[in-house]
């Protein structure tokens, strides 16, 4: 059998679950054989944390308002509970060590976007998320055998190719399962709404409950009916599920309440349906950008649909009469 030599790049590939069989025993052998490897393979654990939480951190592009939060407390002590976990003794076996280890590394982290902003966010393996108001998204601090994410909230995806490691993002009740892509999602437990639209790649589209699944291709929209069904549309459809990446909200075609909460994500504000019956939107397309703001949404919505609103500047309200 050919001897395996123990080299910073093997350990490397060992924490991004990339050896084989025979070099994790080596691996393991070579840090039972003295304490100087054993110190040797801690200084590359701990490089290859910071390096992947720094350039996680560096990547986090949004405003000010945007609020941030990392599950278990800040980095700096986040970092401190794998620093201890690493260190436990590794004379006793290597599997047994390595298991608090990879609990670390599989930590939650959790960014939301506040209503009324979008913030960006690259991943360790190259991915980029553009996170829409009101969003939030939850992600592991480093990725494993799978990359998985869970979305609250739309956002659009520029998944890195890796066909060995699937990128699968869960919502409330579907999973998007794919391995290089460039698509949108959006999901709202609240409201059992779900869509995604594919824009490059391929994609599969899996209800968990019913374990339906829909694969897609290029410039189809996967939306669910009010029976929770997955149905596929195409045409113009794509174009409107990007919009906001731009700017601009379309306002026609969906019922009245549901835009409203698209309002308040958009603008950052409160609105308040104050009646008994929701008013009607007649307008089959029409579009407005978000920089004009909530009153000129509400005014031009009003051309297409019959109700009054006032604004409430103690509450910071807008209600609809």
């Amino acid at each position: 059998m050919e001897k395996i030599t123990i080299t910073d790049e093997l350990i490397d590939r060992f924490f991004s679950h990339d050896v084989t069989e025979a070099e994790n025993a080596a691996l393991a052998a070579w840090l039972d054989e003295s304490e100087e490897h054993r110190e040797r393979f801690q200084k590359a654990f701990d490089l290859h944390i910071l390096t992947r939480t720094l350039a996680a951190e560096k990547a986090f592009s949004y405003s000010e308002t945007v609020k941030r939060r990392i599950t278990g407390g800040r980095v700096a002590a986040w970092l401190t509970g794998i620093a201890a976990a690493a260190a436990l003794a590794f004379s006793v076996t290597w599997r047994i060590a390595v298991v608090p280890v990879e609990e670390k590394m599989a930590q939650e982290m959790s960014i939301t976007a506040e209503p009324g902003h979008q913030s960006t966010i690259t991943f360790s393996d190259g991915t980029r998320v553009r996170l829409n108001g009101g969003s939030t998204i939850k992600y592991p601090a480093v990725f494993g055998k799978t990359r998985q994410v869970e979305l609250e909230g739309e956002a659009m995806f520029e998944v890195a190719k890796d066909i060995r490691h699937p990128f699968i993002v869960s919502t409330y009740r579907y999973d998007i399962t794919v391995t290089g892509t460039r698509f949108d999602a959006h999901a709202d437990s609240k409201e059992a709404v779900f869509s995604t639209a594919l824009l490059e790649g391929s994609v599969y589209v899996t209800d968990t409950e019913t374990g339906e699944s829909i694969h897609m291709v290029p410039d189809q929209v996967v939306s669910n009916t009010a029976g929770g069904k997955l149905q596929v549309m195409t045409g113009e459809a794509v174009k409107d599920h990007t919009l906001w990446t731009e700017g601009i909200l379309s306002i026609g075609g969906q019922p009245f309440d549901k835009l409203m909460r698209t309002f308040e994500r958009a603008f950052g504000v409160r609105i308040i349906v104050e009646r008994d019956d929701l008013p009607v939107i007649h307008y089959s397309r029409s579009k407005i950008r978000v920089s004009d703001g909530v009153q000129d949404a509400l005014d031009l919505l009003q051309g297409g649909a019959d109700f009054e609103y006032t604004y409430d500047s103690i509450s910071d309200t807008y209600i609809i009469h």
